[in-house]
């Protein structure tokens, strides 16, 4: 918790977050107090960030709709049921 304010929010949460969560089912109570207030810490610097972020990503500029490329995904999705199945192949091998 004394350390939140170092990591930028993207880390925060995709690193810190998923580690910590763990530490909400301990076996220790002050370990699950303490994982639980750091959760709430870090939930309340997101939604911080995400209040400053715009509405949608879509560009006014362009009619067509920019998908960000997940992990490991090289080629365009150019189509509603091809950005359904490149979510669904990303679920599938998380």
């Amino acid at each position: 918790m004394a350390s939140v304010d170092v990591f930028d929010v993207e880390e925060l949460a995709t690193k810190v977050m998923p580690n910590v969560s763990g530490c909400m089912i301990d076996k220790e109570k002050l370990v699950r107090d303490q994982a639980f207030k750091a959760v709430e810490l870090s939930v309340k610097k997101l939604e911080n960030h995400a209040a400053t972020m715009p509405e949608t990503a879509i560009n006014e500029n362009s009619d067509t709709l920019s998908l960000p490329v997940l992990a490991g995904q090289a080629t365009l999705v150019n189509s509603a049921a091809g950005a359904a199945g490149a979510l669904a192949g990303w679920a599938i091998s998380s």
